[in-house]
């Protein structure tokens, strides 16, 4: 039997759709006559048809017969199953404003609202060729009430204005073969356009859940569900363990790809550690849960806690809905926030949180956070409410009768006079029986494991079963298609695992023979209590990933003629050679004094986590940094200091050379010399033989350079990401890259001499603002590049011996828009280039703007 809404609910859809209304019978009450209720919300609905009809973008979605066909088999299966299974990608047509884009969709959503509907399916869609429309490449179309119309949209504004992560959202007129389908949110999915708005790395974004445990529970508890009028009384058993050790990553293909450190995937590295700090938590495991703490951004996690708490969302908190991106750049674990429920809060809000939540909920930095959020609402209250009246008044007032604002301040005022009370998490009894066993084999999955590089392997009973592992292969490639049994090794194993119970994993560990490296995948074959067979693979981590080396703490071999004074590291006048890392402790400083010149080993490296580096030199006695050994280059510089503040790190009169990417096996970046959310002064200082991809990278950090001369690198000079400050006084000579790279940022420069560049002596983009003054370059690719919404003004810009072009502006990522460059030029080789959309001003002449593909600009061809 299919599951639809019915005569009734088709009857609902086509109402919203003719009066435009995103959501209207299932609004809350405003009579308590259901047929008076429906009579004045139609009315309302007519009147704003007819008074206060709301300007909303179009999508047109064009898609052919034959494809229209495979949505809706799939819609048909996913009504038989009650759950949408492997839907098909098709391909559509999109029109939007005077443009139309190719792109593929398919239907998504795991409760049956989402594909019930006789229209208003929820799709999932990619632009093709990296096109975007509202600058996503990537979104999901929704009916609005299944994504929390229209509370989403408020909350994520709040969300925003705290700093935290969320997407984007819009409604939307939707069309679709000319049918008219109505408003529907559009939302955007974890793709390009969400990393760069956000200002965050192209890093993995996890869920930790592989939605087995919410599959088999809607199979059973939702009323539609496959087995609803089914007995199944261990349910809560068969989903304990079910998926909580799973982690997703959105768009794993694509992201596991990318990688900060060529040859090393940097990425990868990210999910093993999130991996191991899942598996804490899940597992409770006491040896380590306090150790975690580390890799949580405490801020974020106070913030999204206050703010859910505000809005009685229990929604989110559920592992399913839990969505969490880690930092390369100091390896924290942020939430992002997806959707949202209104309701009214209780003292038992915090219950059922997550480890991740509760582990934190003790710490004063947290509480801190916490209560300052909550004080920040109060006094901000009436810009929320002016929110919901400025987003409603589009829709009329059904919108407005859909809240009550009301709920909000009560829950405000409980959360604040509950104080820190409502973080006493009550102890909840043992459950000492547990069973997974049922007649429709529920457990698909019945193992969870993580193979690692030195041959250990950590296998979990995910049920109540003695299970049976009969075989172990060793792979080399997990798609292999020719000779595989001669590729792979196989062992013969046999192996019983004993039952889990309900409070605990049943976890055995085992040790396999790894022959070498070029095994890089596992594969598991079992059997369980009934001889069913099944089998698993998983890819062979890094050994430094397991938790008991990943948590433990680290001896740190110290330098024996590094002084500690105080909060202070301090490396006096003198010769040094540099067998071991310099690490310094959270909290402290590093102070290297003038005349010291270091020679750094191979694998050794400079780091500094909330703390000052100083490298005091002086034009007399300047400190020298390099490397032992001519081709055995160091491993850079790390400082991180977590706040900004008045005090800054300083570098002045330094030179540095032979170096290579930032790389201590966890934290893996771009940058050989990184300063990251810091305060930094970097004068009079010499670098040279940069490897890595940035010889300098300064994130999200202020600073103030002068007379810095940068020499020989193999790739970019200085790349300031989100970040504001001032060049001046520098010269950059004989870069492979780009000399100055700026992305996101607000930037002055002045009086630099740029020469022998291999790709744009100053590359603007990513929405930076930059004023460059008295500017030499010669022997550029090009001179100055200004794109993605960017906008430079220059003056006394003097270039020579031009590459290719003297100015080129131009829009290369599609979620950003044109760029102006206006500059003052004394000289030039009267070669600039323009793509249309974008403006340059040359002396106050309008450049004539052009149409091109900015790939063979990067390519070499145009």
């Amino acid at each position: 039997m299919l599951i639809t809404p019915g005569f009734k609910g088709d009857l609902a859809q086509s109402l919203r759709i003719i009066l435009q209304q995103p959501v209207l019978l299932k609004t809350k009450n405003v009579h308590d006559n259901k047929i008076l209720d429906y009579s004045l919300k139609i009315l309302y609905g007519i009147e704003n048809r007819l008074f206060n009809s709301p300007n909303l973008e179009n999508l047109n979605i064009d898609i052919k017969f034959d494809e229209l066909e495979k949505l809706k088999n799939d819609r048909v299966k996913a009504l038989k199953l009650r759950q949408l299974d492997d839907p098909q990608k098709v391909n559509i047509t999109i029109s939007h404003g005077n443009r139309k884009y190719k792109a593929i969709a398919r239907l998504k959503g795991d409760q049956p609202g989402h594909w019930t509907n006789i229209k208003q399916w929820s799709l999932r869609i990619k632009l093709r060729k990296n096109k975007t429309i509202f600058s996503m490449n990537e979104f999901s179309l929704t009916i609005p009430y299944e994504r929390n119309y229209p509370n989403i949209f408020i909350f994520s504004d709040i969300l925003k204005e705290n700093n935290l992560l969320t997407p984007r959202h819009k409604i939307v007129k939707v069309t679709l073969n000319g049918d008219d389908w109505g408003l529907m949110t559009l939302e955007e999915q974890f793709h390009d356009s969400f990393y760069a708005i956000n200002k965050i790395k192209e890093a993995p974004i996890f869920k930790t859940t592989n939605e087995n445990h919410f599959t088999i529970e809607n199979m059973v508890n939702s009323v539609d569900g496959i087995y609803a009028n089914t007995k199944i009384i261990n349910i809560e058993d068969i989903i304990r363990w079910q998926g909580k050790l799973e982690t997703k990553i959105y768009n794993k293909k694509e992201i596991l790809k990318k990688t900060n450190i060529p040859n090393i995937n940097t990425n990868e590295t990210l999910l093993s550690i999130f991996k191991t700090i899942q598996e804490v938590m899940i597992k409770k495991d006491e040896r380590f849960l306090k150790k975690i703490n580390k890799y949580i951004d405490i801020i974020s996690f106070a913030r999204v806690s206050a703010l859910t708490a505000f809005w009685g969302d229990t929604h989110s908190k559920y592992s399913y809905n839990s969505r969490y991106y880690i930092d390369p750049y100091d390896l924290k674990i942020r939430p992002i926030l997806t959707d949202s429920l209104l309701a009214k809060v209780d003292k038992n809000f915090f219950n059922e949180h997550n480890l991740f939540y509760k582990n934190i909920f003790s710490l004063d930095s947290f509480q801190k956070e916490y209560f300052l959020t909550l004080k920040k609402i109060e006094k901000n209250f009436p810009e929320i409410e002016k929110k919901f009246k400025i987003f409603c008044k589009k829709f009329g007032k059904n919108c407005f009768n859909w809240n009550d604002l009301n709920i909000l301040r009560d829950n405000l005022n409980f959360l604040i006079s509950t104080n820190k009370e409502i973080f006493n998490i009550p102890v909840t009894p043992e459950k000492l029986t547990f069973d997974t066993k049922n007649p429709y084999n529920l457990n698909k999955k019945k193992i969870h494991f993580r193979a690692f590089s030195n041959g250990d392997v950590l296998i979990d009973n995910l049920t109540s079963e003695y299970l049976d592992i009969k075989n172990i292969t060793l792979k080399k490639s997990n798609d292999c298609k020719i000779d595989c049994i001669k590729l792979n090794k196989n062992i013969i194993i046999n192996l019983e695992l004993k039952p889990s119970t309900f409070e605990n994993i049943a976890t055995k560990e085992i040790k396999v023979n790894i022959p070498d490296k070029s095994y890089k995948f596992l594969e598991l074959k079992y059997l369980d209590e009934d001889r069913k067979s099944f089998s698993l693979t998983e890819k062979i981590e890094n050994i430094i990933f397991k938790k008991d080396n990943l948590l433990s703490k680290k001896e740190i071999k110290l330098n024996s003629f590094i002084k500690i004074k105080d909060k202070d590291y301090i490396l006096s006048k003198g010769n040094y050679n540099i067998n071991y890392p310099i690490i310094v402790p959270p909290g402290y400083n590093l102070i290297i004094e003038e005349g010291v010149s270091i020679k750094m080993a191979k694998n050794t490296y400079i780091m500094v986590r909330d703390g000052l580096l100083k490298l005091q030199g002086s034009a007399d006695s300047p400190i020298k940094i390099t490397s032992q050994l001519k081709d055995n280059y160091w491993k850079g510089i790390y400082v991180n200091k977590s706040s900004k503040n008045d005090v800054y790190s300083i570098l002045n009169h330094v030179k540095i050379s032979n170096f290579t990417y930032f790389d201590n096996q966890f934290i893996q970046l771009t940058g050989g010399l990184n300063f990251i959310n810091s305060n930094v002064k970097l004068t009079n200082s010499f670098v040279e033989k940069s490897y890595a991809e940035d010889a300098i990278n300064l994130v999200k950090s202020n600073f103030i350079i002068s007379d810095l001369d940068i020499q020989n690198s193999k790739s970019d000079g200085i790349d300031v990401d989100f970040g504001e400050g001032k060049i001046s006084r520098s010269s950059f000579n004989n870069i492979v890259g780009d000399a100055i790279d700026l992305s996101g940022s607000k930037i002055s420069i002045d009086q630099v001499n740029i020469k022998n560049i291999g790709d744009k002596a100053i590359s603007v983009g990513e929405n930076t603002q930059l004023e460059v003054t008295n500017a030499i370059i010669s022997y550029s690719r090009i001179g100055i590049a200004s794109k993605d919404a960017s906008n430079v003004i220059g003056s006394n810009i003097n270039i020579s011996n031009c590459g290719l072009f003297d100015f080129a502006v131009y829009q290369k990522k599609k979620y950003f828009s044109g760029a102006t460059l206006k500059t003052e030029t004394n000289s030039s080789c009267n070669r600039s280039l323009v793509q249309l959309g974008n403006e340059l001003i040359i002396n106050n002449k309008k450049i004539a703007e052009k149409k091109f593909n900015v790939k063979k600009l990067y390519d070499g061809t145009l």
